[in-house]
């Protein structure tokens, strides 16, 4: 997601559960922002993906992030690029060069256990850098083209994924529009451009596999950021109500925008309003069933509710999505311990412990439970 609002779990153990906007895997970014800055981690981020678009492969992709352990963990790259998402997506820039070795990345990580977090959220960011442009543009089916019938055009991403496979696709479609390089997002960011002129490209006997055009039925872009930051805004500024109304805007046109789902579900649960927090974290599930953040804040409004066992069964679908989120382990352990079942809670709180031996307060937790042994 864009920004989470708030984590609102109330009470004397719910405060224990509070994290900021930007937290990821219940870690907060400014733990760790006096030892690596954020332009060292950005640094570091484009030198791994110059070297997966000069032919990486699976092993030196996890030597390069385990020759910058302990210093620079999965979860300090996680709450970075978070917060590098916001930024990319605030951006003007179309980005496609680095969304395309973003999501290649994603891919080359998928069977890499250690890393494959951070490729998968560099993957959705990649993802989300190309759908953006997809609100603005067209991309219309071709199923006659030479390329092949099963490979029908509907987004960016469709292309992309052509220029990434087909070595000889990338090529021609290269040459023709002038280019001496076949890197796909070199490629994407050109047909971009020229889409704003030309309808067609024509490659000798081969037609690129979509036509791009401006499609007036589209929501504009800016509109919908507009929208969104000024529910940020107002979310911030403490007007939750009109953080709400500022989504819903967003969501009246276009019910398909996970993010205002989620940040709406969020301002509701901080006003206690519970069950429609739950209908709005259903509805950003339906569209994107691994959201980890709406499945988290879900597991907060039923544990207020006092349904503690869809509580956990919401933290542990957290935890299958990214097993090292950490919060998602606490929270089990808070509602475990809740429920009497100690071992249980001793369990998860010592999870919390190997995948992060700094988070607050733990060590009372796990004593207190040990003495009860």
């Amino acid at each position: 997601m864009i920004k989470k609002i708030w984590r609102w779990v109330k009470g004397s153990e719910n405060v224990e559960m509070a994290e900021d906007d930007d937290t990821v895997g219940g870690n907060n970014p400014e733990k760790f922002s006096s030892a690596v800055k954020d332009e060292n981690l950005e640094y570091l981020f484009h030198q791994l993906l110059e070297g997966v678009a000069n032919g990486w492969g699976e092993n030196r992709i996890e030597q390069f992030f385990q020759k910058l352990e302990p210093r620079i963990t999965v979860e300090v790259w996680l709450g970075w690029l978070q917060k590098y998402r916001t930024k990319l997506l605030k951006s003007f820039a179309p980005n496609y060069h680095l969304a395309s070795r973003m999501i290649i990345l994603g891919e080359l990580t998928a069977s890499l256990p250690f890393v494959r977090p951070i490729g998968d959220l560099a993957y959705k960011l990649g993802e989300d850098i190309l759908k953006r442009t997809d609100g603005n543009l067209e991309i219309e089916s071709r199923q006659d083209t030479e390329i092949g019938a099963d490979n029908s055009v509907e987004s960016l991403a469709d292309i992309l994924t052509l220029l990434q496979k087909d070595e000889n696709f990338a090529r021609e479609t290269a040459e023709k529009l002038g280019l001496d390089t076949t890197d796909a997002g070199i490629i994407m960011e050109k047909l971009i451009e020229m889409s704003q002129s030309v309808s067609e490209f024509e490659l000798g006997d081969i037609n690129v596999p979509a036509t791009i055009a401006k499609d007036d039925d589209h929501v504009d872009q800016s509109w919908l950021e507009h929208w969104f930051n000024l529910g940020l805004e107002k979310a911030q500024n403490g007007d939750l109500e009109g953080a709400i109304s500022s989504w819903e805007h967003i969501l009246k046109v276009d019910e398909t925008i996970a993010q205002a789902w989620h940040n709406r579900g969020s301002a509701l649960g901080y006003l206690e309003r519970y069950e429609e927090a739950i209908d709005s974290f259903d509805r950003a599930l339906s569209i994107d069933v691994n959201d980890v953040e709406s499945w988290h804040d879900r597991g907060n409004a039923l544990y207020n509710l006092h349904r503690y066992d869809e509580a956990l069964m919401s933290w542990e679908r957290v935890i299958g999505i990214q097993p090292n989120y950490t919060q998602a382990w606490y929270s089990k352990g808070l509602v475990l311990e809740h429920l009497n079942r100690f071992e249980e809670a001793l369990e998860m709180y010592l999870q919390v412990r190997a995948l992060d031996p700094n988070f607050p307060d733990l060590d009372d937790k796990i004593n207190r439970l040990n003495l009860r042994r």
